[in-house]
């Protein structure tokens, strides 16, 4: 499936005029971007659809996309990125964009087929503004498109995003079309880097001729020797940001072959390339930075012997960051680094003052443009460094908390680059940069889903990656958290937390977003001041405190909860009585008798989350531990227990008669398994309970 067809519906409109006094969000896209055309999947077509709506994995082009054709079709393009939705938000500023009498015409020819709406970052408008201020949105564009048969309003948006969206066209009977934006093919794959390459003012002396095709079927050829997988290769070499970072490594030298030399053979995968290929960028920087330096202080300072210390990879991702963030290179920067002598040390920043902003990881500034990286793949590798360090983790916390920036959502690269620099180690003041990476891996037909569990001694993040089709694992990745550390949340959706010790839900700048996922902690933090709760058929809702609630903020959060039944929401926390919005939902955890149903998935998927979290041959768990802290005294825990272990679902082994072991195939055969554990798919624990009830009945 091309653009061209998806968009044969199009027509070419006449150019939107703005008012002076148009609001930064909205602006006409004059100049032609870079964009070239990925593969596309019809998820679903309703005939005369009003809105035609795309939905990627993070980075993989939408706003490119949303931006080429606003530019080819003279269609309006809105950045919702840039402003703070509410009531009367569309009318609002698209008045004041175009004054009444245009804005009329705009309006009728929305209806019509002349005219074009381009709806760009629902995924960081949601971030922003909240569901809410996203679904007064909807709702007035869909007030006045409501008379059209042609799809004149496209929407762009992160896959979970476009979950919503489509779930609110259904809601509100809006004939829709939905196209998932996919990787690149391979010969669009060597379009992307040709261009990208043309495109950087570095690269003005580099001939575009058959030596560049011959390097790029080389890089193309190793990478899918190294990843050994071919369909595992093609989505790796389609992925843009990895296309981007293999074009960075293009130089008048044709310093590429030289990188991809470098990377070892065997058993490695896609990530560790593109990790191979930039930390050889930047070991090449420091080379340069080096010999420059000495030639310069050779006579001067022949005492000073600290080369290997300049420049390293660590000083460059902070004064990379440090640089985007401050626009300068200080002298007092964050990095201490090589202690030289006072003069040396001005020497080295005058230095690094022409140096810095040439580095390939740093865009070529264009004219009261602000300091970016050149590509998600620079930023996510620099910024996962300075997440896995103790002492400037802030730094990229810091870049991250900067609104203004280009984009504010990493990719799945910070995850991958991250799991590679933290050596399985994390910490919960990071979680929610880990959660929208990892869920940045979702597409219409896979499930991001993260579990995080433990105890006083240890705690467990782990992300799984599920094929909706076939209910398949893709990928699973654990993490080892300090346990001494709160964890930060700022969304959950399809993800549990199950630990003994502090969780502080949002951030005071923001909102706060929980779906279908459960929490259940020692103690429990109100930090934001809007807090969503959503829940929907076959999933459901738990937020639990052993503990009175805290509320960080000086007022209470506002809450905002919608739910198919009343049911699938409970809050279980002591001091209910003080979130009048809450007590609806109240929820008694501890208490045994009564909802036994809900309560068996519960302790049914507690079980399963112990034993899954240390594989042997077979997920596993010491029998002392599930005994004593997981059943305790708990007559009903203990009785769904001896119930696993009659069903031969839970066994243990003769010569590892220590442990718990699970036996998966038996627990497939009452329907169930890890993602409908991880997807709270409570009816299909009813099969089960059903037996259980029997069994207990006896």
């Amino acid at each position: 499936m091309t653009l061209e067809s998806i968009l044969s519906g199009l027509k070419v409109c006449n150019a939107v005029e703005l008012s002076d006094n148009a609001h930064e969000s909205i602006t006409k896209i004059n100049k032609e971007v870079f964009y070239v055309q990925p593969k596309y999947e019809q998820i679903s077509v309703d005939q005369k659809a009003r809105f035609m709506l795309f939905s990627a994995p993070g980075a993989s082009g939408k706003s490119a996309l949303a931006e080429h054709i606003a530019h080819k079709y003279h269609g309006l393009y809105w950045n919702l990125a840039k402003i703070r939705l509410g009531e009367n938000s569309f009318h609002g500023t698209l008045w004041r964009a175009m004054e009444q009498d245009k804005l009329l015409n705009f309006f009728s020819n929305l209806n019509t087929g002349n005219g074009v709406l381009v709806l760009d970052a629902f995924d960081e408008a949601e971030l922003i503004s909240g569901r809410a201020g996203v679904e007064y949105l909807l709702n007035d564009v869909n007030e006045v498109t409501k008379d059209s048969t042609v799809a004149t309003v496209l929407l762009f948006a992160r896959t979970e995003s476009a979950v919503f969206i489509a779930e609110y066209c259904k809601k509100n009977q809006i004939k829709y079309a939905q196209y998932e934006i996919g990787f690149f093919e391979e010969y669009n794959a060597k379009e992307f880097i040709k261009k990208k390459i043309v495109a950087n003012p570095k690269n003005n002396r580099i001939n575009m001729g058959q030596t560049v095709d011959a390097c790029i079927n080389e890089q193309f050829a190793t990478i899918r020797r190294l990843i050994g997988n071919d369909e595992a290769a093609k989505s790796f070499i389609g992925y843009a940001p990895v296309l981007e970072a293999l074009a960075g490594a293009f130089d008048e030298e044709k310093n590429t072959m030289k990188l991809l030399g470098n990377i070892k053979d065997g058993n490695i995968s896609g990530t560790n390339i593109i990790y191979k290929i930039l930390e050889e960028l930047l070991g090449r920087e420091q080379e340069k930075v080096v010999k420059a330096l000495k030639e310069k202080w050779s006579i001067r300072y022949p005492n000073f012997m600290e080369w290997d210390n300049i420049f390293t990879i660590e000083e460059q991702a902070i004064r990379i960051v440090e640089y985007i963030l401050f626009d300068e290179i200080a002298v007092n920067s964050f990095y201490v680094g090589v202690d030289f002598p006072d003069e040396l040390h001005l020497e080295y920043i005058d230095s690094l003052k022409n140096f810095l902003p040439q580095h390939p990881f740093l865009q070529n500034l264009i004219k009261n443009t602000k300091n970016e990286f050149t590509g998600p793949a620079f930023r996510d590798y620099v910024l996962a460094y300075i997440l896995s360090t103790t002492d400037y983790l802030d730094l990229a916390l810091e870049y991250f908390a900067d609104r203004s920036q280009t984009s504010h959502f990493p990719s799945q690269l910070l995850f991958d680059f991250y799991s590679v620099f933290s050596k399985g180690e994390t910490t919960g003041k990071i979680f929610p940069l880990l959660y929208d990476s990892y869920k940045a891996k979702e597409s219409a037909g896979r499930t991001a889903m993260i579990e995080i569990s433990g105890n006083d001694t240890e705690k467990f993040i782990v992300f799984s990656l599920y094929d909706g089709s076939s209910e398949g694992n893709i990928e699973e990745n654990e993490l080892h958290v300090d346990e001494k550390e709160p964890f930060y949340i700022s969304r959950l959706s399809n993800s549990s937390v199950d630990i003994d010790g502090t969780v502080y839900i949002g951030e005071p700048s923001g909102m706060t977003r929980i779906y279908n996922s459960s929490i259940i902690c020692e103690n429990m933090v109100f930090n934001s001041s809007n807090i969503f709760i959503e829940s929907c058929e076959p999933g459901y809702c738990l937020l639990a405190s052993r503990n009175n609630v805290v509320n960080k903020l000086s007022e209470l959060p506002k809450f905002e909860i919608t739910t198919d039944d009343k049911s699938l929401v409970k809050i279980a926390i002591p001091n209910i009585h003080c979130y009048y919005r809450l007590r609806p939902y109240k929820y008694e955890l501890e208490d045994e008798s009564g909802d036994e149903f809900f309560k068996f998935t519960l302790i049914v998927s507690k079980i399963m989350s112990c034993l899954r979290k240390h594989r042997k041959d077979v997920p596993a768990k010491d029998r002392e531990f599930i005994d004593n802290e997981i059943i305790s005294k708990s007559t009903l825990k203990r009785s769904v227990l001896d119930f696993l272990i009659k069903k031969g679902i839970i066994f243990i082994d003769s010569r590892q008669s220590y442990l718990y072991k699970l036996d998966v195939d038996k627990l497939a055969e009452y329907d169930l398994n890890w993602v409908v554990l991880g997807q709270k798919e409570i009816r299909r624990f009813q099969f089960l309970y059903n037996e259980f009830k029997k069994s207990f009945d006896k």
